[in-house]
């Protein structure tokens, strides 16, 4: 009987400065137009575990983002396809939990603020924009029915200054809501 086993899945990192992060045993580099986990310190060594696929051109920047009683950190991705993409572990694997297409440009760079729930994202178009995100878990009550559908709005505010309102649908489960704080051209 032949057996056939993987023993170790590479894949090439993007050749730009932001295209990756690491922290704790977690590493996350853009690969082409993927996102590629990998945990190094694992023993088994077995290589890239999983790719995150929700760009359409090449992975620019990465950053890994840590927040108050989330297990995993949340990955940020930017690329030349103008996007952002926030990325949530959801207990078994990483989803695509917000798509961010306010850009004009490639997204060439990310700032993150460990255990808070902000981060900075910046095109080549010298734009810059600051992003909030808030978790909200919503789980049925008892009779299994939603305690709400209707959209309601959430109000930005900076600085005691009100920068506009979005729109966040309550359904029955977890979604993740990421909206822009501010932007502005330098």
């Amino acid at each position: 009987m032949i057996v056939i086993a993987t023993e170790y899945l590479a894949a090439g990192g993007n050749r730009h400065p932001s295209a990756a992060d690491w922290q704790d045993d977690l590493l996350a580099f853009g690969s082409g137009n993927n996102i590629a986990l990998w945990h190094p310190q694992d023993g088994f060594q077995k290589g890239v575990f999983t790719t995150l696929c929700g760009h359409s051109d090449t992975v620019n920047a990465v950053k890994l983002l840590s927040l108050p009683g989330n297990p995993r950190p949340v990955i940020i991705s930017g690329s030349a396809d103008k996007t952002v993409n926030v990325w949530s572990f959801d207990g078994v694997w990483y989803q695509n939990a917000s798509y961010l297409p306010q850009h004009e440009a490639s997204v060439n760079t990310i700032a993150v603020l460990q255990g808070c729930e902000t981060f900075v994202t910046g095109a080549a178009d010298g734009t810059l924009k600051v992003w909030k995100i808030a978790f909200h878990d919503y789980r049925l009550p008892k009779d299994g029915k939603p305690l709400c559908h209707d959209p309601y709005a959430v109000r930005t505010v900076v600085h005691g200054r009100c920068l506009g309102y979005g729109q966040l649908t309550i359904e029955p489960h977890r979604r993740t809501q990421t909206q822009i704080l501010y932007s502005r051209s330098i």
